[in-house]
């Protein structure tokens, strides 16, 4: 028996598929609003959705927001940040099937492979969370016994990464 194409449109929870950047909160367009790709399923050629291809202000506007957001972020307790993370994994987990039919139509994945990489995806988040709560400092022995060497892991600021492909 064959099985039925499935598309997008088989999406349980649509608010899965985003077709516009994240910055401060806010979903958005391009700010030069002039670039956007389309990205195709590579089993059949079919254009999935079209996406802004988001440029180096969109990239600069991104990093202030994070870097706004971070001032309170890394205020959180690192028993806060593991709920958060904790959560991110169960949301994974809830939405397994939308988030490997995405990534199965994106990628030309099976289905089965697809589910293992996101629920593999979600194993980092579970495992980032327990990191989070067990960030110990240390403390360093030293040549001088007046002296005492102690570190401290806390959160150190906003990364931004580049896509190198469309």
């Amino acid at each position: 028996m064959a099985s039925q194409k499935r598309t997008l449109d088989d999406l349980k929870n649509k608010s899965l598929l985003r077709t516009q950047g994240l910055i401060n909160g806010e979903w958005v367009s391009s700010s030069s609003g002039k670039s956007t790709f389309d990205v195709v399923d590579p089993a059949t050629l079919d254009k999935l959705v079209t996406l802004p291809e988001m440029d180096a202000k969109d990239t600069a506007l991104a990093v202030d927001a994070a870097y706004a957001a971070f001032k309170d972020y890394k205020m959180t307790s690192a028993r806060s940040r593991g709920v958060m993370l904790r959560k991110w994994s169960a949301l994974c987990h809830e939405n397994i099937d939308d988030l490997a039919l995405i990534l199965t139509l994106e990628n030309g994945k099976t289905l089965t492979e697809a589910k293992g990489e996101v629920a593999y995806g979600a194993s980092f988040l579970d495992w980032f969370a327990v990191q989070a709560e067990i960030a110990y400092g240390d403390n360093i022995p030293t040549a001088n016994l007046n002296q005492r060497v102690v570190t401290m892991k806390q959160p150190l600021g906003v990364a931004a990464c580049l896509a190198p492909w469309k």
